[in-house]
């Protein structure tokens, strides 16, 4: 099955989703008008109003059908009364007065008259008449050229749905059906249309509209207007929107990446709400930049973060530097090889998101328990050490070349815009592999008539006790490097990260790791190496991020939702006394004993 890596050091997106999107699921392309990231259901907005046909009624129910008319129009003006009197607070003066301009049009002679005509000169029911004019409007909009004209009748066209849905919905409950407030309260609706009104936007039935995602190449001007005013994620240019698009269907929408993904994996869909809708611990971004220990010792802090919401998160939260951004999750929503352009896309909102602050983008890490039909690595026997990391991708030259393209390519003009880091990196002779193939592209760039950027910053991941050995000659030829500690811990102590039985182990430093980064942390500080480390022990264990202070390590690579939590220990952290206890700890020689000790003084046990 498809599989995100078991890798608790990835934080928060792929270890938590667990799987990819399965094969069931669908990914549509489209372009972002509002970024921003919702999972709800599907609600289709594809009201023909050729379906309501000319319905004739009865003489004697003529009188009934104009009082059914009255009532709508009057249940439309307070339901337009409410919604500007709510979003009055909320949006400037202008834009508000649109609904002013609706409930005007309600009580337009015009309209009334050509509605009544209807239902008493031909008999027409309400609804086939309201649908009518309706379609009058529609036709006047796509025939006229006179922009002022073509915004009355769409204006007069969303009046009239907005008559025709409240009667709909006076019958639904006249019927006895349950009443539709009570059934939207609970709905995070993503509209899925042809096109899109402002009634669509405020159906008067109590719901919050999630997301939009349209088929055509553009909203009305006063929709697009209220979407961008009230920050509401949507698409445009959705090709075969309505065609794969049900009724209650469960979706998710990236509107930032441009993708709307139909039946996502629960996991990875549950994953990535929780990414979007983290708030942080306050409101206020915190001092990232001003961290000190307790003796007055600058420490940095940056920014672990796998998809564009924990980017937005990242920078609200005040962290000015993302230190790690997964390339993974665009390639595990897209069944097929994701193109240059899709991933460009991607690339290009995590910047647009990051708001100037530099970003380290790690190349696709994947490993044989991914079931990517482009990978086609058949049976591994054991994924952790078959084809994984760089070595996977030097092996797949579409699958990396497509990568260092966008990545050449990408902050134009902004030469400290990203980094480069590699992952699970083996040995030197990868890196220079890695250097060969990031000069071709460069070349191959040029002769497109194209200006790729002339420096990126590279470093790597280290992954392996191997690569700890090979630090310093790592130093001579990269920039900066990354401790993995979760992916180090388990290969140094032979520990199986997909057992939870060694979850718990895993959480911590045993004496042993301790003991192989010291020499580590040494040598990347005489060559000049920027060294910082990520990993689900640094998140979660107090102790484990006092020990790495001790062992002389000042930057950490943070899950973005403990950023705070972290900040708030190491502002309280004596790194003389942090010394002490590394070097106590690292003399152990196993989780519990000696070991046990330093964690009653640390206030642990």
């Amino acid at each position: 099955m498809h599989r995100a890596s078991s890798d608790p050091s990835d934080g928060a997106l792929l270890e938590q989703a667990g799987a990819p999107a399965r094969p069931s699921s669908r990914s549509l392309a489209g372009s972002c008008l509002e970024p921003g990231f919702v999972i709800g259901t599907i609600r289709r907005q594809d009201l023909e109003l050729a379906a309501f046909g000319d319905r004739k009624v009865p003489r004697d129910q003529i009188d009934g059908e104009l009082n059914r008319l009255r009532r709508a129009l009057d249940a439309s003006r307070a339901e337009l009364e409410a919604l500007s009197a709510e979003l009055s607070a909320r949006l400037p003066e202008n834009e508000v007065r649109i609904l002013d301009t609706h409930r005007v049009l309600l009580g337009d002679s015009v309209f009334i008259a050509d509605v009544e005509a209807l239902i008493v000169g031909q008999q027409f029911s309400l609804e086939s008449a309201v649908a009518r004019v309706v379609g009058d409007f529609e036709r006047i909009f796509r025939l006229v050229r006179d922009e002022r004209l073509r915004r009355n009748a769409v204006d007069l066209r969303d009046v009239g749905l907005r008559v025709l849905r409240r009667v709909a919905k006076d019958r639904e409950e006249d019927e006895g059906g349950a009443p539709v407030e009570a059934r939207a309260a609970a709905e995070r609706p993503i509209l899925a249309a042809s096109e899109l009104s402002v009634v669509d936007l405020f159906p008067g039935d109590g719901t919050r509209i999630a997301g939009v995602v349209v088929e055509g190449g553009e909203l009305a001007l006063h929709a697009a207007t209220f979407v961008r005013s009230l920050g509401i994620p949507a698409l445009v240019g959705v090709e075969g929107l309505l065609e794969h698009a049900t009724e209650g269907q469960s979706a998710m929408l990236d509107a930032a990446g441009g993708l709307l993904v139909l039946d996502p994996d629960p996991q990875l869909g549950q994953a990535l709400q929780r990414d979007a809708e983290s708030t942080g611990a306050g409101d206020a971004p915190y001092d990232f930049a001003g961290l000190c220990s307790a003796c007055g010792e600058p420490l940095q802090l940056v920014a672990s973060c796998g998809s564009v919401a924990e980017v937005a998160l990242a920078r609200r939260e005040g962290l000015a530097e993302i230190g790690l951004q997964r390339l993974e999750l665009p390639f595990l929503i897209h069944p097929e090889l994701l193109s240059t352009g899709q991933l460009a896309d991607h690339v290009s909102s995590v910047l647009q998101v990051a708001e100037g602050a530099r970003v380290t983008f790690r190349l696709a890490s994947f490993d044989g328990s991914f079931d990517l039909p482009y990978l086609d690595l058949g049976e591994v026997p054991n994924p952790e050490l078959g084809p994984r990391g760089l070595g996977l991708l030097l092996q797949h030259r579409e699958l990396l070349e497509r990568q260092l393209e966008v990545l050449l390519l990408a902050g134009a003009g902004r030469p400290d815009a990203l980094r480069l880091s590699l992952p699970f990196v083996r040995d030197l002779e990868q890196v220079y592999e890695l250097r060969d193939a990031v000069v071709s592209m460069r070349e191959a760039l040029r002769k497109r008539g194209l200006e790729p950027r002339a420096e990126l910053p590279t470093g790597v991941l280290l992954e392996t006790p191997g690569s700890l050995l090979a630090l310093p000659d790592f130093a001579k030829d990269l920039d900066f490097a990354t401790l993995s500690l979760d992916s180090l811990q388990a290969l140094l102590l032979g520990l199986d990260r997909r057992d939870a039985r060694n979850a718990a182990q895993l959480q911590d430093l045993h004496p042993y790791t301790l003991r192989a980064l010291e020499p580590a942390v040494r040598a990347a500080a005489e060559a000049g190496l920027e060294l910082d480390a990520f990993g689900e022990a640094l998140d979660v264990s107090a102790a484990a991020r006092e020990r790495l202070y001790g062992l002389g390590l000042r930057r950490l690579c943070v899950r973005v939702d403990r950023a705070r939590e972290i900040a708030e220990h190491a502002a309280g952290c004596n790194l003389e006394d942090a010394r002490s206890t590394a070097t106590g700890a690292s003399r152990a020689n196993g989780w519990s004993s000696p070991l046990e000790a330093f964690r009653v003084g640390l206030g642990e046990a």
